[in-house]
């Protein structure tokens, strides 16, 4: 690695639930995770699950400032898989930390996110 930050945008650590499920998955069953951190450009959960590098998941966010608006103000959005760095927890056990990039984002959406990150004590 030469230390180059490719990403577009900063990143904040947060502590929020993401729903998520494979984009080309029919079933109805959503996967639940804590979000890490967070930018304009995507985010980084915990997921039981190993995913590809550019798989596409559907993520439904409910930002903790969204619900002071209303309950049902998730933001769904595709993104891609960028990278993955297992976790061994012991014996069969891992866990996976995934960083994915927002594939499509409305502005309305990007700019709960913004208005999110922009709440946070600890931003830059």
């Amino acid at each position: 690695m030469n230390g180059i930050e490719k990403r577009k945008y900063p990143r904040y650590e947060v502590k929020f639930l993401v729903k998520y499920k494979e984009a080309d998955d029919s079933k109805p069953k959503w996967n639940v995770s804590q979000v890490k951190n967070l930018s304009l450009g995507g985010l980084a959960f915990i997921s039981a699950e190993k995913y590809s590098q550019e798989t596409t998941l559907v993520l439904k966010l409910q930002l903790p400032h969204a619900g002071l608006e209303s309950a049902k103000n998730e933001i769904l959005t595709l993104a891609k898989v960028k990278h993955v760095h297992e976790k061994h927890l012991g014996a069969d056990s891992y866990i996976y930390f995934t960083g994915v990039a927002f594939v499509e984002v409305d502005e309305s959406n990007k700019s709960q996110i913004q208005a999110h990150i922009s709440s946070l004590p600890n931003k830059s």
